[in-house]
């Protein structure tokens, strides 16, 4: 199961992954419908959508191997209930997650309000050691993380009253004193974007 909107990068893996079931949850019935029609015009049959609450898995527990959440979990205003209701409803043998998580035991919430919009929403980092303290509570491991590091150049958006990521290099021996080579760090809007990838998996 991925947690992917109208689908996009779980259409990927769909083709990628023929043998293996899809499915595509989210809350908003309109990137669901739009989900659907793309799936069926590009014939794929092995991914399904399904509208879902992240906060109340009652309807789908114990359906899948694998649960993976794209860019979703930093939007919610906190990580251990959506977490908890993987862990005990769904108890997959593995999580992969993409999203903003710092090494260190420091979590920053971050509430972000583009005012010529309107719109509000989080911007969270959370803390690894904390992530890890709750899967051992629920009899998993975080098997791994790993940096996203982006390998192209993004502009700095013209219109700076909206969120929208752009990179900056830096050198990265300054930082470390290992040999030299460039990093780009993503910015969004006043925010730093700490995206890594982290796998948890059953103990």
């Amino acid at each position: 199961m991925t947690w992917g909107g109208d689908g996009t990068a779980t259409q990927f893996l769909a083709t990628q992954y023929p043998n293996v079931e899809f499915i595509c949850a989210d809350f908003s019935d309109k990137l669901l419908k739009s989900g659907e029609e793309i799936v069926k015009e590009m014939g794929i049959s092995n991914l399904k959508f399904k509208k879902v609450d992240w906060y109340n898995l009652d309807d789908i527990r114990g359906e899948f191997d694998g649960v993976i959440s794209l860019q979703t979990l930093s939007w919610l205003s906190e990580f251990k209930k959506p977490l908890e209701e993987i862990f005990n409803k769904i108890q997959p043998k593995w999580i992969g997650i993409s999203s903003m998580f710092y090494d260190g035991d420091i979590s920053t919430k971050n509430e972000v309000l583009e005012h010529i919009m309107d719109r509000y929403s989080y911007y969270n980092t959370y803390s690894l050691p904390q992530i890890s303290k709750l899967c051992q509570d629920f009899g998993y491991i975080l098997a791994s993380s790993k940096d996203f590091d982006i390998d192209i150049d993004i502009c700095m958006p013209k219109n700076k009253d909206r969120m929208s990521t752009y990179t900056i290099k830096v050198d990265q021996n300054e930082i470390d004193k290992k040999e030299e080579f460039v990093k780009r760090i993503q910015i969004s809007g006043p925010v730093l974007m700490n995206w890594k990838n982290i796998y948890i998996k059953k103990s």
